[in-house]
């Protein structure tokens, strides 16, 4: 509607000016005359339509038929971040600017836990990982060393508990305490527990270093 409005700004002026000989009664012309916009007005409203016009171009993308992917909108949001924080020549153009994002940043992230979850997932998308921080990086990444821990002792304790139902019944009674059983595991395999730890978190970090230089590629 505000771009309408600009586009046919001429004539809306034009009509305002020459509402006196339109036939209109007295309550119609004051009706008339204190709607009517002034110059600074109209630049105003000029202002707000250059303001709102990347959300109406970033609405129409996330509006695809073809659902874009959570890197895609990670990288919009991000986009529209820098473009409000963007100082321009006109103060009042930067006035409106901080505004609207005060409230870009209460509804975009405003819950950090959500927010935190949303970068993970976009961390996996080339295109939601070329738009995070490096810090932001190194969160996500000692997060899922965190996680890829836990699921490699899980299975870990797995698949040690399955290979235990197999021994002696006199030995496995015996070794009632996890810690024992890993040890003993470990022991006949000729492997250290500590070893085994370095092992695991080199792994990941392997992987990482991999998967930033196929990101950074695309």
């Amino acid at each position: 509607m505000l771009t309408s409005m600009q586009i046919y700004r001429d004539i809306i002026n034009y009509m305002f000016k020459s509402k006196g000989s339109l036939g209109l009664t007295l309550k119609q012309r004051l009706k008339s005359t204190s709607i009517e916009l002034s110059t600074d007005q109209w630049d105003l409203l000029e202002l707000i339509i250059s303001i709102l016009e990347p959300f109406y171009s970033a609405t129409k993308v996330l509006s695809n038929r073809s659902y874009p992917t959570i890197g895609s909108a990670l990288y919009i949001i991000r986009g529209l971040e820098e473009y409000l924080q963007k100082e321009e020549n006109n103060p009042l153009l930067n006035s409106l600017k901080t505004l609207v994002f005060i409230k870009f940043r209460h509804y975009m992230f405003g819950g950090m836990a959500q927010f935190n979850t949303f970068k993970l997932y976009g961390y996996f998308d080339p295109i939601g990982f070329w738009v995070l921080t490096k810090t932001e990086k190194g969160s996500i990444e000692k997060e899922l060393a965190v996680i890829y821990k836990k699921e490699f002792e899980s299975l870990s304790l797995t698949s040690l508990s399955s290979s235990s139902t197999s021994l002696d019944s006199r030995e496995t009674t015996k070794l009632s305490n996890i810690d024992k059983v890993w040890q003993g595991f470990l022991k006949i395999t000729n492997k250290d527990l500590q070893t085994e730890v370095v092992t695991t978190k080199t792994s990941i970090q392997h992987e990482i270093k991999l998967y930033h230089k196929l990101a950074t590629k695309l």
